[in-house]
């Protein structure tokens, strides 16, 4: 991974949350949803992690699959 970026967060909500990626060749997520396994329905911790896995870079690689799935596991505490 290039850049991980982290989610914003300024509320008073924990959880985890794990978003499932999809990334091209150039190491760009093309798309990110909501997955099993999170312990929390808290649709801002939801959206905030969404929005994070949407921005991380990977590694290019010109010889890999189209697209490739994945996941990203947010942890959110609280402050």
């Amino acid at each position: 991974m290039i850049n991980a970026v982290k989610p914003k967060y300024g509320i008073q909500e924990e959880g985890k949350v794990v978003v499932r990626i999809t990334v091209n060749r150039q190491g760009d997520v093309i798309n990110a949803t909501h997955a099993q396994g999170s312990t929390t329905l808290n649709k801002d911790l939801i959206a905030r992690a969404i929005s994070a896995a949407k921005k991380t870079k990977f590694t290019p690689k010109k010889d890999a699959a189209i697209q490739q799935i994945g996941k990203i596991t947010y942890i959110f505490l609280l402050q």
